[in-house]
């Protein structure tokens, strides 16, 4: 310790060279002081100046953000109206195959209304047709039953005839 006060004894006289130790001693540390605070002050003046810029470097990178965040929500309503438009362009199509397969089931439909009118038709001619036999057959058999009855009576009426002769 000793060593340090007399080297710092000997260039405080060497600088200042009063020939007064004690004032040489004192003008030393405050030389010393001031050279401390100069130090200071450099570094913080840096730490202000690198601050300053590191806050300008942020202010620069979040408007650029902000910029990215705006292009990225229009490009985000862009795809929204094209998926929109898909959508809507899905739901004609899926008309369109509806409509399509409706049709083909009315065709269908149609086809069989056809067939079944015309197998109505059939039934209906068929009906007439086996009503007109049935009347027939109903004749005839109440023909071949009036013919038994004649016979029958005519028979017997025929020998009764026969005496009233």
């Amino acid at each position: 310790m000793e060593t340090v006060s007399v080297d710092a004894e000997q260039a405080a006289s060497a600088k200042f060279g009063t020939g007064d130790k004690a004032l040489d001693e004192e003008l030393f540390k405050l030389s010393t002081a001031i050279t401390q605070i100069k130090g200071d002050i450099m570094r913080k003046s840096s730490d202000v100046r690198s601050e300053a810029d590191w806050v300008g470097q942020v202010k620069t990178i979040t408007t650029k953000f902000r910029q990215k965040v705006e292009k990225v929500k229009t490009h985000i309503d862009i795809k929204k109206q094209s998926l929109k438009d898909l959508l809507k362009k899905k739901r004609q199509m899926e008309n369109l195959l509806l409509q399509t397969r409706l049709e083909a089931k009315l065709s269908e439909a149609k086809e069989d209304l056809s067939s079944l009118t015309t197998a109505l038709g059939t039934v209906a001619m068929k009906k007439d047709n086996f009503a007109k036999n049935q009347a027939q057959v109903q004749a005839t058999v109440d023909a071949i039953n009036a013919q038994i009855a004649t016979l029958k009576g005519g028979a017997a009426a025929a020998p009764a005839a026969l005496p009233a002769k």
